[in-house]
């Protein structure tokens, strides 16, 4: 983590190849998002000039414990996806089971017969763990590489095939949905 002692000791480095080289080295950049805190708080060295702000500004978190940035937003940003499946299944699958896609055992929790949601988005999009549903009632079981498993059993709205859901990314989700050929960006005005 950034600290008044570890961005000194950046400043002393560019004084000394300052003296070495006899360029100007004026822009000194003291890191990311991570130092916001150090800078919040007075303690960066005047010297420290630059930083690559990227986390912060757009989820709106302090990176260093992703506690809310102050008087920034977080819900800039959503992740949308169109349920194209809506069941009542069994919350345990029916027979053997084996590896997923990826490698992965998954371990079911038995729920009883549970109303479950496929939409139309997946691990080549986005990063799983990064998403949280905007609905509280929504829980996310898993995904293929281009479906998202959910159980709506508790969501707070009636489901129906065709609609939308939110998620709110956080940086990783972020950046593979931003990047993914397949996801469509839209810019909302306000």
């Amino acid at each position: 983590m950034p600290t008044a002692e570890n961005m000194q000791q950046l400043v002393s480095l560019r004084d000394i190849c300052r003296r070495e080289t006899g360029l100007a080295l004026d822009l000194l950049s003291g890191g990311n998002s991570s130092a916001l805190p150090l800078l919040h708080s007075g303690d960066m060295p005047p010297e420290i000039n630059h930083f690559r702000v990227g986390e912060s500004i757009l989820l709106g978190r302090n990176v260093l414990d992703r506690s809310p940035w102050p008087n920034t937003r977080q819900d800039a940003f959503r992740v949308v996806a169109e349920v194209i499946e809506l069941e009542y299944k069994p919350s345990i699958p029916i027979g053997l089971r084996g590896q997923d896609a990826f490698g992965n055992q998954t371990e079911f929790v038995d729920r009883g017969f549970r109303h479950r949601a496929i939409c139309n988005i997946g691990r080549q999009d986005i990063l799983l763990e990064g998403l949280t549903p905007q609905d509280q009632g929504i829980f996310i079981l898993g995904a293929s590489s281009d479906h998202l498993i959910l159980d709506v059993e508790d969501a707070d709205a009636t489901l129906v095939v065709g609609q939308e859901i939110s998620f709110f990314p956080n940086y990783g989700a972020l950046l593979a949905a931003s990047t993914s050929d397949y996801v469509i960006k839209v810019v909302l005005p306000g």
